[in-house]
């Protein structure tokens, strides 16, 4: 047992190490909007949580759970910072705006950009290119009360999160389906 962690750790290590150019996010800690926001949630996983995930699944036939444990593998970090608010507008705009600096050139492109004046809701989607491998993932969401920023880095092929999304949509559709009452 002590030596399958070792190995595991050992290859977790070495995939970390083998990405030379790093679509990391300078994430801000933004320690002055947790102590204004109501609700905070702050999530950060590395390589080595993410492989001990990976590891945890196991190996099983389920074509779903390797889909799961392939991605988990691909991924090299995920941060989630996410505030909400008493009172509308109580994080400045240059947080955003700082983030968003971050995201003009250096391989990231601008994916999708919704902006909902009535409702003052805004969603940017970011994504990093290398080789036909996404190498980074940034969603900026903010509205009046509400500000998320999520950052995955790994080299993720498009044809495996096709796979999982459609998977997720059904596997969500098929749960829907059983909970809507019976007609």
């Amino acid at each position: 047992m002590p030596l399958r962690l070792f190995a595991a750790f050992a290859v977790l290590c070495l995939s970390a190490c083998a990405s030379a150019r790093s679509p990391d996010l300078k994430m801000p800690s933004l320690a002055h909007l947790k102590s204004q926001a109501t609700e905070t949630f702050d999530l950060n996983l590395g390589p080595f949580r993410l492989g001990i995930a990976a590891w945890l699944m196991g190996k099983t036939d389920d074509p779903d759970a390797a889909a799961i444990r392939s991605a988990l593998k691909a991924c090299r970090a995920v941060h989630i910072r996410h505030f909400e608010f008493a009172s509308d507008f109580e994080y400045p705009r240059e947080d955003i705006e700082a983030i968003q600096s971050q995201l003009s050139g250096h391989g990231w492109s601008s994916l999708v950009t919704v902006r909902d004046r009535k409702a003052r809701e805004n969603v940017d989607v970011y994504i990093r290119l290398e080789n036909e491998k996404i190498t980074g993932f940034v969603v900026l969401a903010s509205e009046a009360r509400e500000f998320t920023i999520v950052n995955v880095v790994g080299s993720l092929d498009v044809e495996e999160i096709e796979k999982l999304r459609t998977h997720f949509s059904a596997h969500a559709r098929g749960k829907a389906d059983e909970t809507s009452p019976a007609t």
